[in-house]
């Protein structure tokens, strides 16, 4: 018979909390300092949506049309707040700052959910899962150059995670009627037009594995507050539609990017592609043929991720893809898909190679994670080192020159990239 090893007591586990949330900070510290200088164009739609409502026009691009051109409503609060204390300077640091910050909770905190998770509940092996999960994310580089981008994905990344840790039945919080989890997914909701249908996906998966009563409704109540609060908003503030503009505007797709091309490479590539993806469902067979001592079966808790994770992968088969660098779509999911992807690692290696030898492989894992992701790293750092050029000698020597020298408060400019040049041109009308 197979002898299981017992779970160290949570107190030897909290000990070593700390260093496990640190370890998956190192990459990611290491890809941010490579992608620092990047923000996005569109990142600068948000900060004009941002300052127009902060000088008291209303959150508008233009004064008088009435159209939701952002997908961060809670970014763009957040934002205008800022321009009153610190002026418009402060908004591509600041939201440089929340969305670098919004990743690194992603990736430090699960450790914590490995903890509830993982083979060997409450051990060190949790903690391990959760560390190399964290780690996988880091080293894709995909989620710094997201983190440095100045929209709102590492910030919905963070809010998504936050949401995950707090709920009731993973036994982090302790007060009744506490409804954290569900004031983390309202401001996810708020942060992400598909913050509400992930939420769904999440609290079906709850009540599917157990969960009845209070506890159900009392995360869903904020939830549902802010949903119906928002829509109600663009509702009546904007063009009567209950999504942004941008949904319809870039809804179907980007190019010749096809759903299943942006899957693969934005939400498996992560995880050694396709293989790695294999090599996890094999590990949850052995480990349900093998029952609970390979840690399957802790469904109350890992089902809800699992569905947010699968769910939050395939949206491009529903949004279509995206133009931006860095799988923009799937990079806010990848935190609960790694935690996923995992534990069905740990249960095969556990099974034929012990729990120590399962431990060093997966550090393996992440070092071969690292160097498969050098070729597209090197080429996103090129490639975005020269759009930062072209921003500088480019929109920004356009937006000086349109200000200085050829329009004047109230006069109207065609553009294409229109974020920039609108950010450093307040008062210029922007077709």
């Amino acid at each position: 018979m197979r002898q299981v090893r017992t779970a160290r007591p949570m107190s030897d586990v909290s000990k070593l909390l700390g260093i496990a949330a640190l370890l998956p900070l190192v990459p990611l510290a290491v890809g941010v300092s490579l992608y620092f200088g990047h923000v996005n164009d569109d990142a600068f739609i948000t900060y004009r949506y941002s300052q127009a409502l902060a000088t008291g026009q209303g959150p508008y691009f233009n004064p008088g049309e009435a159209v939701e051109g952002y997908t961060n409503f809670l970014l763009m609060l957040i934002l205008s707040g800022v321009h009153v204390i610190a002026g418009a300077a402060a908004l591509p640091w600041v939201s440089k700052v929340i969305g670098i910050g919004g990743m690194g909770v992603a990736v430090a905190a699960l450790p914590r959910i490995g903890v509830r998770v993982a083979p060997g509940n409450a051990s060190v092996q949790g903690l391990w899962v959760g560390a190399v999960a964290g780690c996988l994310v880091a080293v894709f580089p995909g989620v710094t150059v997201n983190a440095t981008s100045g929209l709102e994905t590492g910030l919905y990344a963070g809010l998504t995670v936050a949401a995950l840790i707090c709920a009731r039945d993973a036994g982090l919080l302790r007060c009744r009627f506490a409804t954290t989890s569900g004031c983390f997914w309202a401001a996810a909701v708020i942060t992400r037009p598909e913050g509400a249908l992930i939420f769904a996906v999440w609290w079906v998966a709850r009540v599917a594995s157990g969960l009845r009563g209070w506890r159900a409704i009392a995360d869903a109540v904020p939830v549902v507050t802010a949903f119906i609060g928002l829509t109600l908003f663009r509702y009546f503030v904007y063009d009567g539609e209950l999504l942004p503009n941008t949904w319809y505007a870039k809804g179907g797709g980007y190019l010749g990017l096809t759903p299943g091309v942006y899957v693969v490479n934005g939400a498996m590539a992560p995880f050694l592609g396709p293989i790695g993806v294999a090599f996890s469902l094999v590990g949850y067979g052995v480990g349900f043929s093998r029952g609970r001592a390979l840690g399957i079966g802790y469904g109350r808790t890992l089902v809800p991720i699992a569905a947010v994770g699968l769910v939050g992968a395939a949206l491009p088969f529903i949004t279509g893809s995206d133009w931006m660098p860095g799988w923009r779509f799937s990079v806010p999911y990848l935190p609960a898909l790694a935690i996923v992807i995992v534990v069905g690692w740990m249960a095969l290696l556990r099974s034929f190679l012990g729990d120590r030898l399962a431990t060093a492989a997966l550090l393996v894992v992440v070092l071969v994670a690292a160097i498969a992701h050098h070729p597209e790293r090197v080429e996103l750092k090129e490639r975005l080192d020269l759009r930062a050029k072209g921003y500088v000698s480019g929109h920004g020597a356009l937006a000086e020159w349109l200000g200085e020298e050829a329009l004047h408060a109230g006069d109207t400019v065609a553009l294409m990239d229109i974020g920039i040049v609108g950010y450093r041109n307040p008062d210029v009308r922007i077709l």
